[in-house]
C-alpha cells in the first residue's frame, strides 16, 4: 500500500472512531435513562411512604381493636353491676354504690366510642392515603414499563448502527500497518478523541495551530515511510 493510502486509510479510522464514540456517549446519554433514574427514585420514595402508613394502619386497628375489646369489658361490668341492682334492690346502699359505678362505667364507654370514632376518621383517611399511594406507584411502574421498552428500542438501533460501523472500522484496521496501527492505538489511550489529522500547509487539523516552518521541516524529516509524523503541540498523528 502507498504511504498517501496508508494516511487516507488511517483518516477513514479517525472520522468511524469519532462517530463511533458519538454513538457511545448518545447510548449512554438517553433521556429515558435520567427519566428512569428520576422514577426509581420517586418508586422508592413512594415505597417507604408505602410502608409507613402500612405500620400506621395496623397501629390504628390495633388501638381500635384495643378500645372495643375495652368497650366490651365495660358493657359487661355494667350488665353484672344492673344484676346485682336487681338481686339487692332492697338494700339501698349496695344499690348506691352499683348506680354509682354504672354511671362511671357509662361515662368511659362514651368516651371510648368517641375515640374510636375519632381512630376510624383517621384510619379512613390513611386508607385514602394508601389509595393514593398504590395509584401513584401503578402509574410510575406503567411509565417505567413504557420508558424501558423505548429505551431498549433506541440503545437496539443505536447499536445495530455501531454494529455496522465495527465491520467498517475492521476493514480499515486490516489495511494499516501494525506500526501505524499500534502508534494510533496509542494515542487513543491518551487522548480519548480524534488521534490523528491531515496537516494542511502550517496547521494541525487536530489542534489547528499553525506550526512554524522549523517545526513542519521537524515533522517531515521525522514522519516513517508511511509520510505519517507527529504535531509538535498536541502529539496527534500528522497525515502528511
Amino acid at each position: 500500500m502507498s504511504p498517501s493510502a496508508m494516511g487516507e486509510n488511517l483518516l477513514k479510522l479517525v472520522d468511524l472512531d469519532t462517530v463511533l464514540q458519538k454513538l457511545e456517549r448518545q447510548r449512554t446519554n438517553l433521556p429515558q435513562i435520567r427519566q428512569l433514574e428520576e422514577l426509581a427514585a420517586a418508586h422508592e420514595s413512594l415505597d417507604e411512604k408505602a410502608e409507613q402508613t402500612a405500620k400506621l394502619q395496623l397501629r390504628q386497628d390495633l388501638r381500635i381493636q384495643a378500645l372495643r375489646d375495652e368497650n366490651s369489658a365495660v358493657q359487661a361490668k355494667i350488665a353484672e353491676d344492673q344484676n346485682q341492682i336487681e338481686a339487692n334492690g332492697s338494700r339501698y346502699k349496695e344499690v348506691a354504690l352499683l348506680s354509682e359505678e354504672i354511671d362511671n362505667l357509662a361515662k368511659r364507654s362514651e368516651k371510648i366510642a368517641f375515640d374510636i370514632g375519632e381512630l376510624t376518621t383517621d384510619s379512613q383517611r390513611i386508607s385514602l392515603l394508601q389509595a393514593e399511594i398504590t395509584q401513584r406507584l401503578d402509574q410510575i411502574s406503567a411509565k417505567e414499563t413504557e420508558l424501558q421498552r423505548t429505551l431498549l428500542d433506541f440503545q437496539n438501533k443505536l447499536e445495530e448502527q455501531s454494529g455496522k460501523l465495527r465491520v467498517q472500522r475492521q476493514k480499515l484496521v486490516d489495511l494499516l500497518s501494525p506500526e501505524v496501527l499500534n502508534r494510533y492505538n496509542r494515542q487513543v489511550a491518551l487522548k480519548k478523541d480524534a488521534a490523528a489529522a491531515r496537516l494542511e500547509e502550517r496547521t494541525c487539523g487536530g489542534c489547528h495551530i499553525e506550526l512554524t516552518e522549523g517545526q513542519v521541516f521537524k515533522v517531515k524529516h521525522e514522519a516513517d515511510a508511511n509520510g505519517i509524523g507527529s504535531c509538535p503541540t498536541c502529539h496527534r498523528l500528522l497525515v502528511l
